[in-house]
């Protein structure tokens, strides 16, 4: 007789997108990667014509990030005078002197 509850090894593994999400994602980027050549075409003739709105800027931005994905930031993370972070005490000092560094970078945490 079968049981409710968890079982071992039942459902989508962790991580794994379900088949809608990625079919629906797939078609998103084909769609966004058709329009390519009209975001560039609108950043370069944003950049060349001083008076042009900012919103065409935006929505060709969008465009190429749902088509290839946001940029990598990189982050130096370093203590006072470009050396190594120092930490004294328990982690939750730790965590704060992390959390602080990534407020003045501007990171979400």
């Amino acid at each position: 007789m079968a049981g409710g509850g968890r079982r071992e090894g039942a459902g989508r593994p962790k991580g794994v997108q379900n088949r809608a999400t990625r079919v629906h994602k797939a078609t998103i980027e084909q769609l966004a990667r058709g329009h390519t050549a009209t975001a560039l075409n609108a950043l370069v003739s944003v950049a060349r014509d001083v008076n042009a709105g900012a919103a065409r800027v935006s929505a060709a931005t969008a465009l190429l990030d749902r088509g290839y994905g946001k940029p990598r930031q990189a982050i130096e993370h370093t203590g006072p005078d470009g050396g190594a972070i120092e930490t004294k005490g328990d982690s939750r000092g730790l965590a704060l002197a992390i959390l602080s560094i990534l407020r003045e970078a501007k990171v979400d945490a």
